[in-house]
């Protein structure tokens, strides 16, 4: 892989150097140094400098099937190298592996300042930042790194700041990496960690900013998900706007009510397997599968962690006294890990038979599993399962072909507008984009191991 890497114009007048000009190429060749007046004395030669974010996940699991790098390579990240003097110091973003290329005479001596910020995607055009709450001001962490040996990876100190975009980073990485597309080019990602003693449970995303309570900063599936909706709103074009009480849906089923008592540790609107309006359940849902693929490679078994801590008791017990574990490939019976398949449809009686035509109920685990399914099960019939740029053009699909579905039932809002049930089956029916039977939303029967019970038949 190319490195990026810097080449220096050094300005002298009368032997004051007055000016270093910073441009990235991408080879290091001394020919590609322009020096007006003299050069140093001693020889100088092609340097790589590679760094890594001292990560920590305190929810990583042996049964994720990606191996994350742990220290993480400081993809993107915004370094400044402070070089001895008289050579003038570097301002650059590091590529994708980390790492930065450049000409010294001197192979001891440098420092760092890393930012915590970076620049992702083939133009580095995606930039992403992550800042303290300190009041009314933000301000970007700066952490000063004194480099040992320019033979030797550059470990950055751990802060929450880095943390979060480290894991951030990571999983916009991975799940840009598996599109040829890129929707929505030169756009800007804040995470704010948030601090304050009432607020230290919060997880939100709102625009483009996601604000992590500091009760999760070192939990990688809470910060991926947050990423998540913002993957799914705006760098993939597919906008959704859950509003007019989208969160409120009475649950009627024991294991599917959602009470505050019922959370130890974010406790807010909803939790995994509490039932949903339709439009709430798919947008968790959505972020839950980003942060599924963040850490699984593309097959069917594999696992996503909750982040949310629960109390216990018989709503459960079974998720606490497993780690919070949850299997995306699913399955039946009591033994599977997070739930079995179609939870609202077997588990929440109440609740699924109520669901009114126009709005559906179902919940996040279910809609995760449909479309972990949908990406990585090959069928017999219809061959090897879609890209991510299909599912991401069924996700669009859903959002542009029917905005009505935003409102807190998934009602439409004028008459003859579609519903959320409706937006599906034209997404999704004979005569829609996906008419393929792998993509069919629940069956009749609980035979049809592709049906996870995400909307009525």
């Amino acid at each position: 892989m190319a490195r990026i890497v810097i080449s220096i114009l050094h300005l002298y007048i009368d032997g004051d150097q007055l000016l270093t000009l910073v441009s990235l190429n991408r080879v290091c060749l001394a020919a590609s140094i322009v020096v007006v007046a003299l050069q140093p004395a001693q020889a100088r030669a092609c340097q790589e400098l590679c760094f890594q974010w001292d990560v920590v996940a305190d929810d990583t699991s042996e049964l994720e099937t990606l191996e994350v790098e742990e220290p993480y390579p400081a993809r993107g990240a915004h370094v400044r190298l402070f070089r001895p003097p008289p050579e003038y110091p570097l301002d650059v973003y590091l590529d994708t592996d980390g790492c930065m290329t450049f000409e010294t005479e001197f192979t001891s001596g440098f420092h760092a300042l890393v930012m915590s910020e970076a620049r992702l995607g083939q133009a580095q055009d995606l930039y992403i930042r992550s800042r303290e709450d300190v009041g009314a001001g933000w301000a970007v962490s700066e952490t000063p790194v004194v480099i040992g040996s320019l033979a030797d990876d550059v470990l950055i100190p751990y802060r929450e700041t880095h943390n979060l975009l480290a894991w951030s980073a990571h999983t916009i990485y991975r799940a840009t990496n598996l599109s040829d597309e890129c929707r929505v080019p030169n756009r800007e990602y804040v995470l704010r960690v948030v601090t304050g003693d009432d607020e230290k449970e919060i997880l939100g995303t709102s625009a483009n900013v996601s604000e992590i309570g500091s009760a999760f900063v070192d939990k990688k599936y809470a910060i991926a998900h947050e990423t998540g909706h913002w993957l799914h709103k705006d760098y993939f074009d597919a906008p959704y706007n859950c509003i007019d009480g989208c969160y409120e849906h009475p649950s009627q089923s024991p294991l599917c009510t959602f009470d505050d008592p019922d959370v130890m540790i974010g406790g807010e609107s909803h939790v995994l397997r509490s039932s949903e309006w339709g439009p709430a359940a798919y947008i968790e849902g959505v972020a839950n599968f980003f942060a599924s693929v963040a850490f699984n490679e593309r097959q069917h078994e594999g696992a996503f962690r909750y982040y949310k801590v629960l109390a216990g008791g018989e709503k459960s017990d079974d998720l606490v006294s497993g780690m919070y574990l949850v299997s995306l490939a699913g399955g039946e019976g009591d033994e599977v890990a997070g739930g079995e398949n179609a939870w609202v449809f077997n588990m929440c009686s109440q609740d699924w038979m109520i669901s009114p035509d126009e709005a559906e109920i179902s919940n996040e685990l279910d809609w995760m599993r449909y479309l972990w399914a949908m990406w990585t099960v090959e069928s017999d019939s219809y061959g090897a399962p879609p890209s991510m740029d299909d599912l991401m053009l069924l996700l669009r699909t859903l959002t542009v072909g029917a905005p009505q579905w935003y409102t807190n039932t998934g009602a439409p809002v004028e008459p003859g507008g579609l519903g959320w049930s409706g937006a599906i089956r034209r997404v999704v029916g004979a005569d829609g984009p996906f008419a393929d039977a792998r993509y069919e939303t629940r069956a009749t029967t609980l035979g049809d191991t592709d049906h996870y019970g995400v909307l009525r038949p």
